[in-house]
């Protein structure tokens, strides 16, 4: 018998295996079923798959000797006699403008070898097209990663295993659950399905071959729903008082939370904040997205006109003010919960539906409201109903780790609330972090990632628990347990928690947001494992089943692609302030156009940088699904490229070749003539002091003399004080220092061997940046350059034109002549240098330059060091 753990390590590395074997394994969805078949397909390649990926060639290796390609869909072709490369297609004939321009000459195109590819294995039907490429997430707001798989694929395999349309004569599609106090369907399950076929509506282009498909789901999903309202109407609701909302006022728009499977009648009456909730994200984000099409469906206004009621009931009658009107809480559902031994669930509380319902009541009570002002009229209430989900978080989250009870007791103090434990339901421990409480982190998650903008408290939630899961993976693998601290609520850790996805899935989902004490490489390690291990599992039964597909769509960035959808990350949004007397409150409202958060993403050098080709987790992994690849003039100009990229993690830089990569850069590989860079989020400056550079008032800033100031010295910034281009500087690996003018102008500059020299400027300063950790520029050689035979147009030789050697010279990526000549002097065996925009050949040729080569856009210097007397 195999040991479980052995035997769990055995499935998913099989199915790894087969999933890089697939032609059509991009998206992750191979990596969905883990059942036998799968893991006897994956035992029977396993052999040959280890023998692809270890003897097989890169994109970027010569393939003559191997005959075979590493990346799917990649052949071997033939170049000429002494160069052969992995390439989707060639005609014969063609010049590629990807090879360096000295080597652009026709490729023969003759086929090497087979890349060799098991037999097929068998997929999750019915398979979805890949997702749209577009939206993509925004540049430098979340962590996403492809290990989680095809959010696509996730839906279709929930809907074959817990849906069912068992209305005669209606569309209406239920969600069953089961486990717990579940089974029949309930309000939770039937939330489920709303929020993930109304999310991925919304991620998807109008050209997506899936997208009729998925919107025939959301509207069944949303007919079951609304069904289960109509079946709420006889009694017991809770919402009479308030009176019934949707359907013109015939029926609540919060649903018993319990009904039996073929949806003829309820089982459990009152409502459920939970299930409402993720109803109404579902609706909005399905409706926000499909008002923004060319051809939006007859269904659109009733589904319209019901989320806008539902946000209105669900504020008259699942919340509740404080005693003294300063704060408002979400109920544990219209008929029961609220403040002090009432009874609290962290996990119940929604800050994203609540701002979302916030500016869709502020946006469509024209249309769907009692008056053009109504949405207004609700504004304050929304912001303090959020107000104080996050006091809430506050109270009952462990400063240490990050987690929050499943259940709870609130009370008002002041301004602030207290928590405390002594209250529990639906048979869950009130102060374990279980099956309740880990859906508290995803809610906060999602309210990060639908309003980055707003969502600042969410970030100091999330920050914890990243910082907890930090400890508790390694290589891969998640410990069984999790910290617990004395001190705080949680004195206990639902089983088993890093295999239950009811507990992994939403807790994984932290990662999504960066965080200050987690280093982001690191960062994107942990959301790769953990999306890897959200991807080994299948959904089989109702609650973990439904965590997989919930956190897929949440890890792989399809919920970023919703809220851009949306128009969620480029909508008016608005900002409260709120002062609180003794007996009064004042609400000032202001509205301001915003735009996404992000940081200042910065370029570092990846293993030294220079000489190194980019790679995913190790130096073989080089899949052409990583990278784009586009022509560039320079490294300048690749970094643009990038920067102007959402999603990109970083390049590969050649000549005019230019990787640009969305998959996270762990690894490199020694290459000459390639540079590799990550595109990161800085989490800490770096530690120094700024000197003034010959008194810095006054003073703009040189290279080697006052006359030296290419423009590849520095990037210009605007709108600064000189504490914020300093500021920026220390965020940035290659900063030296700084110019700056009192009119705001900031220059950074990156020039290889620093700030050197100054010029008399008014109204200009110049600093130079010292680096705690790191050693100050190298000696700068005197001496000159002397053009070889001319200069331009020469590319630089040994003994004579055909002698150019690869030993004779080393290459870096650098974005001017001088920076190149720069460097040169900084080496004691440089002989001088040969430039093409964006490369620099050092040559170090014992024999020095002795000859040169006709070659256009080429430039070749030699080094004529000056010695003492």
């Amino acid at each position: 018998m195999i040991p479980g753990r052995f035997a769990l390590l055995l499935l998913l590395t099989a199915n790894a295996f087969v999933a890089s074997a697939k032609p059509d394994c991009k998206d992750g969805s191979c990596l969905m079923n883990t059942t036998g078949p799968l893991l006897l397909q994956g035992r029977q390649h396993l052999k040959l798959n280890l023998q692809v990926q270890a003897e097989c060639s890169t994109s970027s290796e010569d393939c003559r000797a191997t005959g075979c390609c590493q990346d799917s869909g990649f052949r071997c072709f033939e170049k000429n006699e002494f160069w052969a490369g992995c390439r989707e297609s060639c005609q014969p004939g063609e010049t590629s403008p990807l090879d360096d321009p000295e080597y652009q000459t026709p490729w023969t195109c003759t086929l090497i070898g087979s890349t060799p590819t098991p037999s097929p294995t068998p997929t999750p039907t019915p398979t979805p097209s890949p997702p749209s490429p577009t939206p993509t997430p925004v540049n430098g707001d979340v962590f996403v990663t492809g290990s989680a798989g095809s959010g696509k694929a996730r839906l279709f395999e929930f809907i074959d295993a817990l849906t069912d349309q068992p209305v005669a004569g209606s569309a209406a599609r239920a969600v069953h659950s089961s486990g717990g106090a579940a089974g029949g369907v309930v309000s939770e399950s039937q939330g489920y399905g709303l929020l993930l076929s109304g999310a991925l509506l919304a991620s998807l282009d109008e050209g997506d071959q899936d997208r009729q498909r998925i919107m025939d789901y959301t509207h069944q999903m949303f007919l079951g729903w609304r069904r289960m309202c109509e079946l709420s109407a006889g009694s017991g609701s809770c919402q009479d008082d308030e009176g019934f909302q949707c359907g013109g006022g015939q029926y609540p728009c919060l649903a018993h939370w319990k009904f039996d499977d073929s949806l003829a009648y309820a089982i459990g009456s009152g409502s459920a904040p939970d299930g409402d909730a993720d109803a109404l994200a579902g609706m909005l984000l399905a409706v926000l997205a499909l008002e923004r099409t060319s051809s939006p469906p007859s269904w659109l206004e009733e589904v319209g006109q019901w989320a806008y009621d539902t946000c209105k009931q669900f504020h008259m009658s699942s919340t509740v003010p404080s005693s003294s009107g300063n704060h408002r809480i979400v109920k544990l559902g219209a008929c029961w919960g609220g403040w002090g031994s009432n009874g609290q669930n962290p996990s119940y509380h929604a800050p994203a539906v609540y701002r979302m319902c916030r500016n869709y009541m502020k946006t469509h009570d024209s249309m769907f409201g009692g008056s053009a002002q109504e949405g207004d009229g609700y504004e304050a209430e929304w912001n303090k109903l959020i107000a104080t989900t996050y006091k809430m978080f506050e109270a009952t989250q462990c400063d240490s780790n990050g987690l929050v009870p499943n259940w709870a007791k609130v009370f008002e103090e002041g301004s602030a609330l207290r928590a405390e434990t002594g209250f529990s339901g639906s048979g869950t421990p009130g102060p374990e972090y279980g099956a309740e409480a880990s859906r508290a982190i995803w809610r906060v998650a999602l309210d990060y990632l639908l309003f980055p903008n707003e969502a600042g408290d969410a970030v100091g939630f999330l920050d914890p628990l990243a910082s907890h899961l930090e400890t508790r993976e390694s290589g891969g693998n998640w410990a069984e347990s999790l910290t617990i601290d004395g001190s705080c609520l949680v004195n206990s850790v639902h089983s088993s928690w890093s295999q239950n996805m009811f507990m992994a899935g939403p807790t994984f989902t932290s990662l999504v947001c960066p965080a200050n004490s987690v280093d982001a490489g690191r960062q994107q390690e942990l959301i790769d494992a953990a999306g890897t291990r959200v991807a080994s599992k299948a959904i089989n039964d109702y609650y973990s089943g439904s965590w997989v597909a919930i956190s897929t769509i949440t890890l792989n960035g399809d919920l970023v692609r919703a809220a851009q959808g949306a128009g969620l990350l480029s909508t008016t949004t608005t900002t409260t302030s709120t002062t609180t007397a003794a007996t009064t409150t004042t609400t000032t409202t202001t509205t301001t156009t915003t735009t996404p958060m992000g940081y200042s993403r910065v370029f570092e050098p990846v293993d030294g940088g220079s000489d190194r080709a980019c790679r995913g987790s190790s130096s073989s992994d080089n899949s052409a699904s990583y990278y784009t690849v586009v022509s560039a003039p320079s490294l300048a100009a690749c970094k643009d490229q990038c920067a102007g990229l959402s999603g990109c993690a970083g390049l590969e830089f050649k000549g005019t070749r230019c990787e640009l990569w969305t998959r996270s850069i762990l690894a490199t590989h020694p290459l000459s003539g390639y540079t590799c860079l990550r595109y990161v989020d800085p989490t800490s400056l770096r530690q120094g002091t700024f000197q003034a550079v010959d008194g810095g008032e006054n003073r703009v800033c040189r290279g080697a003399s006052a006359s030296d100031n290419s423009e590849s010295y520095f990037e210009v910034a605007q709108g600064m004080a000189v504490s914020g281009c300093q500021r920026l500087c220390q965020l940035r690996a290659d900063c030296v220092g700084v110019e700056h003018h009192e009119g705001g102008r900031c220059e950074l500059w990156t020039r290889a061997l620093g700030i050197q020299a100054s010029k008399a400027a008014s109204g200009y300063s110049c600093w130079r940046f010292v680096s705690d950790d790191a050693p100050p520029p190298p000696p700068s050689r005197d001496g000159s350059f002397e053009a070889v035979d001319g200069g331009e147009g020469r590319a630089c030789r040994g003994s004579g034109p055909s002698d150019n050697l690869q030993s004779y010279y080393s290459v870096a990526g650098l974005p001017s002549l001088q920076s190149c000549q720069d460097l040169c002097r900084t080496s004691d065996t440089c002989k001088g240098v040969e430039f093409s925009p964006g490369r620099c050949e050092l040559w170090t040729r014992t024999g020095g330059i002795g000859s040169s080569k006709a070659l256009e856009g080429y430039s070749c210097w030699r080094f004529v060091e000056q010695v003492a007397s």
